[in-house]
């Protein structure tokens, strides 16, 4: 644990560091001079609203629409806490799957849970970004960002519902006892369908999707609140559409917490 944590800060230097060689290392030493320490200080608190909404939406997907297992609220504060932290090497699903296992979950339910996790972190963003596009597109605000940025997100959430709500209906009984690559696409399925199920779960649903949107909420904040920071007021549809497509992959999937790696695609 200690060699992959050493190994995570060397990886977020390097990141620091070789981004930090794009404007050159004069420029940066005088933007960092002027640091606007408030915003810096909101910026962490929107890092911190977002570990509390993810920490609701995994109680939310652990425990509702008939969840196999039970786990305590210290164990799921653990496991999102280890699911964040850059020591896991295999990433933070991986923590994920062993508490639903230890909770009593069979093994096709603690993967069917776990796609869930994916494909509701996914969802909100994936709205947001749609309305985001639609609204740049409207106001002629598309250079930047560069409309290979902008239609994407107009039309890909919207034709990816299209496709993937009638797969669900007609296809998921067929795949849930498959082998092989069938197997997981069974999964697949059954993951979107476990959102619709949370959507009619009032008692977990809500924590479940109100939880997802506030760790957006928190992250695209913290952005924003970030480059307030050093002076950069940035447009919020601009952010939402940046950190879209900066976390594809999100950073409890990547390896040691996307260490480095998030970061870098996230600025580029």
């Amino acid at each position: 644990m200690a060699l992959l944590t050493g190994l995570a800060v060397l990886l977020y230097v390097g990141a620091a560091t070789g981004l930090s060689a794009i404007p050159g290392y004069a420029e940066m030493r005088h933007t960092l001079a002027g640091v606007r320490w408030p915003w810096l200080l909101a910026s962490l608190a929107g890092v911190a609203a977002a570990f509390a909404g993810y920490l609701l939406a995994w109680r939310g997907i652990a425990r509702g629409a008939g969840a196999g297992g039970s786990l305590s609220r210290r164990q799921r504060l653990a496991a999102v806490t280890a699911g964040f932290g850059g020591f896991i090497g295999r990433g933070g699903s991986a923590i994920d799957r062993y508490a639903m296992l230890a909770s009593g979950m069979d093994k096709r339910e603690a993967d069917v849970r776990l796609a869930g996790i994916d494909a509701l972190e996914h969802t909100p963003l994936a709205l947001g970004c749609c309305v985001a596009a639609f609204y740049c597109l409207a106001v002629h605000r598309t250079d930047p960002p560069p409309l290979d940025f902008v239609w994407p997100w107009a039309v890909g959430p919207l034709l990816g519902a299209a496709v993937v709500i009638p797969l669900v209906i007609r296809y998921r009984d067929r795949f849930r006892d498959a082998r092989g690559f069938r197997r997981y696409l069974g999964i697949g399925l059954d993951s979107v369908a476990l959102l619709g199920k949370l959507a009619r779960d009032p008692a977990y649903g809500s924590f479940a999707f109100a939880g997802m949107t506030l760790f957006w909420a928190g992250e695209m904040f913290a952005l924003w609140a970030a480059l307030a920071a050093f002076g950069a007021w940035v447009p919020v549809p601009f952010v939402i559409l940046a950190v879209a497509v900066g976390y594809v992959l999100t950073r409890r999937a990547a390896p040691l917490g996307g260490a480095g790696f998030i970061d870098a695609c996230l600025a580029l």
